[in-house]
């Protein structure tokens, strides 16, 4: 299943994307609107189905191919990769049997690919890696093997050796790895600037490796726990490795030390002295920092960042005045989950090109008043909260008219009155959270679906009160929905309309 564009129209499905120009389309079905053609090429023989797949094919630039567990995704993939001679960029996210869909890879015609990204392929193994690289290595720029807990050393001097265009890297979680595979990459792949890393296996000395050979060049440097890993065995960076990469690095635009316990406030103030004047991007959300250490990271770099990542720490109120007088050209926040009483309403009138804003769970009264009041440019917000309540949601919504991304969860005052005042006032929302919002009921959520076509991303979990109605409303009136969660169980009426939706997760209880 792939998708087809047009200037003025889209159709996607399956997460997979492909480019037509209009005047192929056009010319053999002017009055067929796009968002069928793929069901047309279903219908029609097999012969004539090749023939369109030859005209078509060759024109997709894109695969996205993310948990779509089947056992014939490598069969799929050999058929498209056999007429998709023009592909540039290829995903593929845990994929069924990881090794025939490498082995399908070795064998089509990657001339043009220059971004691979192969994911939580847990069953891949360094041969089948090693080839696939000796075949496509040269071409590539960006390179994704993260999770990949079978590929070792052998994959990283295949890395150095056939791909010395890199410029992006990420090789986090891997299995076996010394800091030997990591200089023989920090050596002969000069135009390396963005690298993700750590992992179980990821010892002191690769860190160090990174630094002394990667390090000065570096503009992207991603070190930090996701949340995914958050649970397993963490690496064994040091704080002397901190403290190398500090020193070395002075070009970084984007800098990731999120759940880094061994960060201190003399490393990240390092960090910051450094490369100041050129960070774009700040990530430190459940770092252990000080108030004087927020202070002096917010003096360093505030003028330059845009986005910043504070979640889990310890904020004073004196912070939120300093953030907004330092960091003037902030466009996205994050301070969930932060731990003192402060009001966000300093920030919002400060930052007048603030767009996105996480504030759930935070102790601020006024938080929504201030939204209200100050947050126009605003258009994802994301709030969770036992303050928050109808009023407060309905003032915002109807005073930010910009917001197409909205999280209420855990909100235990949210009822179907300000629900439904959302499908009033925010037509153009493409995505909508509601999760374990005990009040909201199907009346709710058909206001929403009939009042928020756009919608392509939905999260109705937890919420004791809805029924299949409210699925069978969100799939008649939302077409452009690719993203669906629930916590009930799909409706056998409903099975046919969900065939369009790219990713449908029921974490109903059996």
């Amino acid at each position: 299943s792939v998708s087809v564009s047009h200037p003025r129209r889209t159709f996607s499905s399956m997460g997979q994307t492909l480019n037509i120009p209009y005047d192929i389309i056009s010319t053999s079905g002017q009055f067929v609107p796009i968002p069928h053609l793929l069901q047309v090429v279903r219908l029609i023989n097999m012969e004539a189905r090749k023939s369109v797949d030859k005209i078509v094919l060759p024109y997709i630039k894109e695969i996205d191919w993310r948990r779509l567990r089947f056992s014939q995704t490598p069969i799929a993939l050999k058929y498209l990769l056999q007429y998709c001679t023009g592909l540039h960029k290829l995903v593929l996210v845990e994929p069924e049997n990881a090794p025939e869909c490498v082995d399908a890879l070795q064998n089509a015609n990657m001339a043009h690919l220059n971004h691979l990204n192969l994911w939580r392929c847990t069953d891949l193994l360094d041969q089948p890696m090693c080839t696939l690289l000796a075949l496509c290595g040269q071409q590539l720029i960006r390179l994704g093997i993260s999770h990949c807990c079978e590929l070792g050393d052998e994959t990283l001097f295949a890395i150095g050796t056939h791909c010395q265009q890199l410029t992006s890297l990420h090789f986090s979680h891997l299995g076996k790895i010394s800091s030997k595979g990591v200089s023989h990459i920090g050596k002969h792949c000069h135009q390396l600037v963005e690298m993700q890393a750590g992992g179980p296996n990821m010892r002191q000395a690769s860190y160090l490796a990174i630094a002394s050979l990667m390090g000065s060049r570096l503009t992207k440097l991603d070190v930090g726990v996701d949340e995914e890993a958050a649970f397993l065995r963490p690496d064994s960076i040091g704080r002397r490795s901190l403290e190398k990469l500090a020193e070395s690095c002075s070009k970084l635009q984007h800098l990731n030390l999120s759940s880094r316990q061994q960060v201190t406030n003399h490393i990240l103030v390092l960090f910051t002295q450094n490369n100041g004047h050129c960070l774009d991007t700040l990530l430190v959300g459940n770092v252990v920092l000080t108030p004087s250490g927020v202070s002096a990271m917010l003096a360093n770099c505030g003028a330059s960042l845009t986005t910043l990542d504070i979640s889990g720490t310890s904020l004073l109120s004196t912070h939120m005045g300093f953030l907004a007088q330092q960091c003037p050209n902030l466009v996205s926040l994050d301070v969930s989950y932060t731990d003192g009483s402060y009001s966000l309403q300093d920030v919002l009138r400060g930052c007048k090109n603030l767009a996105s804003l996480n504030a759930c769970h935070i102790q601020d009264n006024t938080l929504l008043k201030n939204v209200a009041l100050y947050g126009h440019n605003l258009d994802t917000l994301m709030v969770s909260s036992p303050c928050i309540d109808d009023a407060g949601i309905a003032s915002v919504v109807h005073n930010c008219k910009k917001i197409q991304h909205l999280h209420i969860d855990n909100c235990p005052k949210i009822s179907d009155k300000s629900v439904v005042q959302i499908g009033k006032e925010c037509p153009q929302l493409r995505s909508l959270s509601l999760t374990a919002l005990e009040a909201v009921t199907d009346v709710g959520i058909t206001a929403v679906a009939k009042g928020c076509p756009r919608l392509r991303s939905v999260c109705l979990s937890a919420c004791e009160k809805l029924t299949a109605a409210s699925l069978r409303v969100v799939l008649a009136h939302c077409n452009s929905v690719s993203y669906l969660q629930t916590s009930l169980v799909m409706p056998d009426d409903c099975v046919v309309r969900a065939q369009r939706v790219a990713l449908v997760i029921c974490d109903a209880e059996e």
